[in-house]
């Protein structure tokens, strides 16, 4: 009975799988090709690796990619130009028995990059390294190695050999202007003789940089019948050196011991990390901190390897479980409640931030077709899979809401922006960004708030308040977003740090509390306090047009207004302080008012907010800008009729009587001149 229960058990699971949807069908252009991999970014984008040839030989001087993004979108194909790697491909194809088998495969590395692996038939592996742009950075030979991704907006990834058992290698590899790669290199060297890495796992880290476990075995030089040293390491590899923590370590008899593993796992939601590996027949779970702190250490003493199952933690809470047994998949809830169950080899990867499976079929009319199946874990109004974050709960404003900014005359320059969590939380040290969008793919940067500054601060155990300046979203009925870094929130309990939001995700639009009426121009003065090498080319008459179109295009952007609307007067003034110069510049109101373009009161509150505030927005990068003296702002230079009306009346009085008497005295001149004897001029 307990078998028949499971049989059906199985086969309700496995009916329940069979629930796909089929969202891409793809008919390809080029004969004779063959499917040979698949991989998926952690953006969801999807890698199809094709070559050309018959079932037998392979074409061994092109790659064909085929690369479908998250929306569904099928990009054009990328051709690999292998011809000058002429042993790189392999001509034959995996046989039917796996003998004298050879394979060729892609990684997923980041969003443009791809790691491609060659096998012969003698098992030598090689790799190389290729971009969506058709170019081939690396070509390498590792055979014991893994490959990691940042887990933040960091255009880096980074691999790991381990060599002779008694060295680990590792390449951080960095992506430059998105067309050259570079890369750091080191080592990891075992010094004891007696001391072995038996594995290793490398993985990415929330507060940025990488890390890796490592299980070593030292045979213990003794009389004792205990004579085996095992240990687990992790070493992270952040800006700094190198650094070692020890998770465990257990003796053993040398003809007994047995060890599989270890599997590494990222919980996502900041409880921190787990280790796992057998020990003869002892599975043990170490969970630790990106310290190097062992919070806890799991045994499972009846343990069965026939039925072995490491749990992989699902993004937004749930695990999987990979069934040997019988090639499964089990999808599991927080409540360790199965529900789901998935033929294993009908799979070719996950999307974890969309909870799919997808599975590619290639036809022989040269057509392939993607399906995906739901895990059913959460909600599709869930804010954890709203905000790909598994600790946020929500935020103000939320997605793509209009806000209200208010205008000049208001006497609050602040806005408050909310974002709440699920769970006890403090500050961290990264930032919270505020970008605008120039267009769909372009973005510029408006703010920076620090994690750790008065700017962001906690208003109760779950929620941050973040303080935006008015002048940060000058710009009316456009598109905004908000990303919040990696580490810029912390668990409360442990320390560990929380993954932030992406700014293509938390979007917000802007427009005006009250209309504004129109101003007239305003002249405005502000100070550079500049180094040496700017000073002399502002003081000279031939290079200061150069220094000031700089700050006026610097400024244009920074505000932003139209270049038309700004002009910057070509004499400056010279405090002969401390490399200390006034220059002017007139806001010009818009040509016309269509409901985008602020007025020149408005444009002048809010370059002043941003000079004063520089440290916090674009004007700190700028080549000029960042000379701009944030305790003189922008001030206005009032005309002549502006000083008069405002506290010097008394002007315009005398010059009315000056213009009086002086027609009076023409008046007695020409009539009563010739009766006055003596026509005295005084002194």
């Amino acid at each position: 009975m307990t078998f028949l229960s499971r049989t059906l058990w199985l086969l309700i699971m496995m009916l329940s799988s069979l629930l796909t949807t089929i969202a891409i069908k793809y008919y390809e252009d080029l004969p004779d090709l063959r499917l040979e991999g698949t991989s998926t970014y952690d953006s969801g984008t999807i890698i199809l690796l094709f070559t050309q040839g018959n079932d037998e030989i392979r074409d061994n001087t092109k790659i064909h990619l085929r690369i479908i993004l998250n929306n569904d979108t099928v990009l054009p194909p990328i051709k690999i130009d292998c011809s000058s790697l002429p042993n790189l491909i392999p001509k034959c194809r995996k046989s039917k028995d796996a003998s004298g088998s050879c394979s060729l495969s892609p990684t997923a590395l980041i969003d443009g990059y791809v790691l491609i692996e060659s096998v012969d038939e003698s098992n030598r592996k090689r790799q190389m390294i290729v971009s969506w742009d058709e170019k081939i950075h690396r070509v390498l030979e590792m055979d014991d190695y893994q490959t990691t991704v940042a887990l933040n907006s960091e255009r880096t990834f980074f691999i790991t050999e381990l060599k002779d058992s008694k060295t680990l290698i590792w390449s951080k590899f960095i992506v430059q202007d998105d067309t050259s790669l570079i890369n750091v290199d080191g080592s990891y060297n075992v010094l004891k003789n007696n001391t072995i890495i038996k594995t290793h796992t490398v993985f990415s880290l929330v507060e940025g940089g990488y890390a890796t476990t490592i299980l070593t075995r030292t045979k213990l030089n003794d009389t004792n019948i205990i004579n085996i040293l095992d240990e687990v390491y992790v070493i992270y590899f952040k800006d700094d050196a190198p650094k070692e923590f020890l998770l465990h370590s257990l003796t053993s008899y040398e003809g007994e011991l047995k060890v599989f593993g270890g599997v590494y796992a990222n919980s996502f939601d900041g409880s921190g990390h787990t280790y796992d590996f057998i020990h003869n027949s002892t599975d043990l779970r170490i969970h630790f901190l990106s310290n190097g702190a062992v919070t806890a250490i799991d045994h499972n003493f009846h343990f069965d390897l026939s039925n072995f199952a490491i749990p992989i933690p699902l993004f937004y809470g749930g695990y999987i479980k990979q069934y040997l047994f019988n090639n499964s998949v089990v999808v599991y809830d927080d409540y360790d409640r199965s529900r789901k169950m998935f033929d294993l080899t009908s799979l070719n990867g996950i999307m974890q931030k969309k909870l799919l499976l997808w599975s590619v079929n290639f036809n022989n009319d040269q057509s392939w077709e993607i399906s995906y199946h739901s895990l059913d874990l959460t909600d599709p109004a869930d804010s954890r899979f709203i905000f790909q974050n598994p600790s946020i709960e929500g935020t103000y404003p939320i997605i793509n809401e209009t806000i209200q900014v208010p205008s000049a005359t208001a006497t609050e320059r602040q806005l408050d922006f909310i974002v709440n969590f699920n769970k006890p939380i403090m500050l961290s040290n990264g930032n919270i960004n505020i970008y605008q969008y120039l267009n769909n793919d372009d973005l510029i940067l408006r703010q920076i708030i620090p994690g750790q500054s008065e700017f962001c601060q906690l208003i109760n155990k779950t929620a941050i308040s973040i303080k935006v300046f008015v002048s940060t979203l000058h710009q009316i009925n456009v598109k905004y977003g908000v990303k919040v870094d990696n580490n810029a929130i912390k668990i409360l309990s442990n320390g560990e740090p929380l993954l932030g939001i992406s700014e293509r995700i938390w979007t917000f639009y802007s427009s005006l509390e009250t209309p504004e009426k129109s101003a007239d121009q305003v002249t405005i003065t502000a100070r550079l306090i500049l180094d040496d090498e700017n000073y002399k080319k502002i003081s000279s008459k031939n290079s200061r047009s150069i220094i000031l179109q700089t700050l006026k295009d610097e400024l244009v952007q920074a505000i932003p207004i139209d270049p038309e609307r700004l002009k910057l007067d070509e004499k400056v003034q010279n405090e002969n302080t401390n490399k200390q110069v006034l220059i002017s510049a007139t806001i010009m109101p818009p040509s016309e008012y269509n409901g985008n373009e602020r007025n020149t009161n408005s444009i002048l509150k809010d370059l002043d907010e941003l000079i004063k505030q520089k440290k916090y927005n674009l004007i700190s990068n700028g080549k000029i800008t960042r000379f701009l003296d944030e305790y003189y702002g922008a001030q206005t230079l009032p005309d002549f009729w502006t000083r008069c009306s405002e506290g010097n009346n008394l002007s315009i009085i005398k010059i009315v009587v000056i213009i009086f008497d002086l027609v009076l005295d023409i008046l007695f001149v020409t009539t009563s001149a010739k009766d006055a004897l003596h026509l005295f001029v005084f002194r």
